[in-house]
């Protein structure tokens, strides 16, 4: 403490501001938190109850990627050789300078509703971060994402792997061609646990990455075990229940022209559009389900303001037969949809299973999928103009003639793993089966 008064009495404000930007102080502080997260483990590790359970912690950053994880979170909490526990905490998005509040907000109340229990790791009052050793030391932590700038290096693999071994699966399915933010990324080779899509994507992942081949596992996407089952008969979700169609508009993010590293989103082409053919047509309710990163993208880019960004939610909200939808049950909602409208690239491969009509917003501006990704767009119907999409609308889904259904039945057969016991229970029983092999705690 003496040697931080004489720091702050000597060294001026702006300086010190000036120095703690340096990356040299980054390394040094990220090296503190190592050693002070050291001594945590240790307490942690001693007031463990030597029962022999897996310790498995899931790292959630907001409710619309719960899905990746919640089916295996529930094989796992129905297996008693397993311990489970979750820690939610804030994303920062592109180019923000801070956290977004407003969604670790929504996110907390979204556990809360499914009756998830879980640890907060960021205090709202201090804005700060709390350190995931306090809630106790698990053996293997699921990460939500492999971008080290949405959050505290608290919660990085450079930090956790000190501690503990890792587990990640894509929070979409790989559809992109970006091995540099894929395959390429440094979170990989510190990682135990790769679970993939398909046979496809692990070849794809060999090919670019073949040193990591021995942690590769096929066991399909955790939020497609959202599809088994009856489709629920609820339709509390919807705003009109009674519409004739039910259609879903889900735009990318990337509504700047940089490409840096992608650029899909034909929002600001078509937000006008959609408001004015909802309120034409109100026989067919529209949801709009942005990116979740969307309206925060375009206000950080200064490509429109706050309330710019909230009138235009206001305007599609109060349509009738209209809604922005961001929770964490959209699955839900695409099984008791007609069609799905897009330029995302996640959702090309989730809404698949329904086999229900896809039409994707395709323009001059993106780039390239991988082969799996174009393969499915060869797949769906493509709009290139507005034109084009009220044709798709009146045709294919009021007038009922999809005529690319047998295209879409094809892909699934050839790009698409479903495990008959679900991909969650496909991951318990590979994480499980380690476990075995080595030791009870796989430490």
């Amino acid at each position: 403490m003496l040697i931080k008064r004489i720091y702050k009495k000597i060294i001026p404000a702006g300086v010190r501001n000036f120095i703690a930007g340096h990356p040299w102080v980054e390394r040094h502080r990220n090296r503190q938190l190592v050693r002070e997260g050291q001594e945590l483990a240790a307490t942690a590790r001693a007031e463990r109850k030597p029962d022999g359970k897996i310790r498995v912690a899931f790292i959630v950053q907001r409710p619309a990627l719960w899905c990746n994880h919640a089916s295996i979170y529930e094989a796992m909490q129905a297996d008693p050789a397993f311990e489970v526990s979750v820690i939610a905490i804030p994303k920062r998005p592109p180019a923000a300078a801070g956290v977004d509040l407003a969604e670790y907000g929504r996110l907390q109340s979204f556990l809360r509703e499914k009756g998830i229990p879980f640890f907060g790791g960021y205090d709202e009052s201090a804005r700060a971060w709390i350190n995931p050793l306090t809630f106790g030391l698990p053996d293997i932590v699921f990460l939500p994402q492999p971008y080290t700038f949405t959050q505290s290096f608290l919660y990085h693999f450079p930090y956790l792997k000190h501690f503990c071994k890792l587990a990640y699966l894509n929070y979409g399915a790989t559809l992109s061609n970006w091995p540099h933010i894929q395959y390429e990324m440094p979170l990989y080779a510190d990682c135990r646990f790769i679970f993939l899509e398909s046979e496809a994507h692990k070849a794809l992942f060999a090919a670019h990455a073949p040193a990591l081949a021995d942690r590769l596992y096929v066991t399909g996407q955790p939020k497609l075990d959202l599809y088994r089952g009856p489709v629920p008969s609820d339709m509390g979700l919807w705003k009109c229940p009674q519409a004739k169609r039910r259609i879903i508009w889900a735009p990318h993010f990337t509504v700047t022209n940089d490409r840096t590293p992608h650029t899909f989103s034909n929002f600001f082409v078509y937000y006008d559009f959609f408001l004015k053919y909802a309120a034409a047509h109100p026989e067919v309710e529209f949801v709009l389900r942005p990116h979740p990163e969307l309206f925060e993208h375009m206000v950080a880019a200064g490509l429109k303001t706050r309330a710019e960004s909230t009138a235009y939610r206001d305007r599609f909200n109060a349509l009738p037969n209209g809604q922005v939808y961001e929770g964490g049950d959209i699955f839900t909602m695409f099984r008791q949809s007609d069609a799905l409208i897009l330029d995302s690239i996640g959702f090309l491969w989730e809404y698949l299973p329904t086999r229900k009509p896809i039409c994707f917003l395709d323009s001059p501006r993106r780039q390239r999928l991988n082969p799996i990704g174009e393969k499915l767009l060869h797949a769906y119907y493509a709009a290139w103009e507005a034109r084009e999409i009220e044709e798709f609308i009146d045709q294919v889904i009021v007038g009922s003639d999809d005529w690319r259904r047998r295209e879409r039945e094809r892909v699934i057969q050839q790009c698409m793993f479903v495990s008959s016991a679900g991909a969650g229970m496909e991951i318990k029983n590979h994480i499980k089966q380690e476990s075995l092999c080595r030791s009870p705690t796989l430490e």
